[in-house]
């Protein structure tokens, strides 16, 4: 009798099955509303949430996203090429040169993009991007300050935020450009700003983070500290003063602040000696006065 008690109270409690698709509907995604509060996956989820790092916040959430990290078959077609090239020159044979044939892999192929993707959520916080997959496949967790390029690229219709470290490569898709483009906006703002905080007073490093919450950085220390950067990349001269009143040093901090890429690195120097960027260009990589941390 207590069995069967205790069985219709379990029955009782149990809500009707969701007759909705199981989601977010297609005309709800733009507005990131859900077809109802069954389907709320925007709420954390005991066990399945992110543990954040000491001075580490939670920025967005991002659910519904198919997502992996994995060797990127497009980086080891080009190490190879570069290896080839190397051997044909005299230099030392690597580990990846060999004999069979290469293929031509593009960088927005499917099968490079998609592929070993799992459904998910992405988390941004202000050191990594995570995913945590709904189902029990690995998610992962990168370092933003460690990216070594990121870009927003278009493969079958879909745009994708695209971000390498060596020879793994990690995408996240979007429903329209200006979304993925935000978000590699979001992204390369957030690395900017680690770059910019490893040139401040050593009470402010990594081993001291402690004193850095009792004493934040002065407005005079950022701006040193900018300057570091700056000189650091070859965009400003040792002697030279960035003055924020120049419509010069904005177009500066804006390349900087630039989402690095394959192709910045041989011309860097170069763009930044000439000084020919236009603020138009670049305002849209970085667009804040200030520094914060």
């Amino acid at each position: 009798m207590q069995l069967r008690a205790w069985i219709k109270r379990k029955v009782a409690k149990e809500p009707p099955p969701c007759t909705c698709t199981g989601g977010m509907e297609p005309q709800c995604e733009e507005s990131l509303e859900y077809c109802c509060d069954r389907c709320e996956v925007d709420s954390p989820v005991s066990g399945r949430t992110p543990i954040l790092l000491p001075n580490e916040m939670l920025l967005q959430r991002f659910p519904n996203k198919y997502s992996a990290l994995k060797p990127s078959q497009y980086r080891a077609q080009e190490a190879r090429l570069k290896c080839r090239r190397c051997t044909s020159n005299g230099s030392v044979v690597s580990d990846m040169d060999d004999t069979s044939p290469l293929e031509d892999i593009a960088e927005n192929d499917p099968d490079h993009i998609v592929g070993g993707s799992q459904k998910g959520a992405v988390y941004v916080t202000t050191e990594r991007i995570i995913f945590i997959p709904d189902s029990q496949a690995p998610g992962y967790s990168i370092s933003i300050e460690k990216i070594d390029c990121m870009k927003a690229l278009e493969s079958a219709d879909v745009w994708y935020f695209v971000c390498y470290l060596g020879q793994s490569v990690s995408t996240i898709p979007f429903t329209t450009q200006q979304r993925a483009k935000s978000f590699l906006k979001l992204i390369s703002n957030i690395r900017f700003e680690h770059m910019v905080r490893h040139c401040l007073p050593p009470k402010y490093s990594d081993n001291a983070w402690e004193e850095a919450d009792a004493t934040l950085p002065s407005y005079g220390e950022s701006e040193a500290a900018v300057r570091l950067y700056l000189v650091s990349r070859g965009l400003l001269e040792p002697g030279d003063v960035l003055d924020r009143h120049q419509p010069e040093s904005g177009s500066i901090i804006a390349l900087a602040a630039a989402p690095p890429s394959d192709e910045q690195g041989p011309s860097l120097s170069q763009v930044c000696r000439r000084r020919s960027v236009r603020a138009t260009t670049l305002d849209d990589y970085y667009s804040s006065p200030f520094v914060w941390f």
